[in-house]
């Protein structure tokens, strides 16, 4: 004889006590479904925001810190003979994840404004960077108060500053070009 707790081999009724179990254990597998795969999905972006985000920092760090290692040779330069060099002399610095031939260098025109006036001039920039979930940029090199110092730009703010800077270069140029020929005098 049959358990009376053994409903395997009993047919469900229509209705009936078995047929409203079976249809609440389906619902239950379905609802498990329904959580296991939001968890899975939610857990999911959770570590693809994290490793983006920080897929983000050390990209700019790096292009930071490699930059920062020209600049320190750029100053040394500068500090010993009072003017931005044509080349970065990098043979001495450590080999660099951001090659120096990645690196955009200002003009020699840009680079004697630069020692004359008295705002913050781009002399050099890294290849832009493109963020996942911040606003795309690059590491900028400033010369400011007779130093170079390094610091991060959004694209926006470099592309501003360099029609700025651009647009002072050519009325510098304006002036001098005005500006009357002095030839020495005996």
């Amino acid at each position: 004889m049959a358990s009376p707790f053994d409903h395997r081999g009993l047919a469900a009724k229509p209705g009936g006590p078995m047929e409203q179990r079976l249809r609440r254990r389906a619902r239950e597998r379905k609802s498990w479904i329904a959580r296991t795969a939001t968890s899975l999905t939610l857990f999911s972006l959770v570590l693809f925001a994290f490793i983006a985000v920080r897929r983000d920092r050390q990209h700019q760090t790096l292009q930071m810190d490699c930059l920062s290692a020209y600049v320190t040779v750029l100053n040394t330069t500068l500090g010993r003979t009072g003017y931005l060099p044509a080349d970065w002399n990098v043979e001495d610095v450590p080999r660099q994840k951001l090659s120096i031939d990645a690196i955009q260098y200002a003009d020699d025109v840009t680079r004697d404004l630069a020692l004359r006036r008295d705002e913050p001039t781009l002399i050099a920039w890294a290849p832009l960077l493109v963020m996942v979930f911040e606003s795309d940029g690059r590491s900028v090199a400033v010369f400011e108060d007779g130093k170079v110092h390094v610091q991060w730009m959004k694209e926006a703010d470099f592309q501003a500053w360099q029609t700025e800077q651009d647009a002072a270069i050519r009325d510098a140029m304006e002036e001098l070009e005005q500006r009357p020929v002095r030839l020495p005098t005996r």
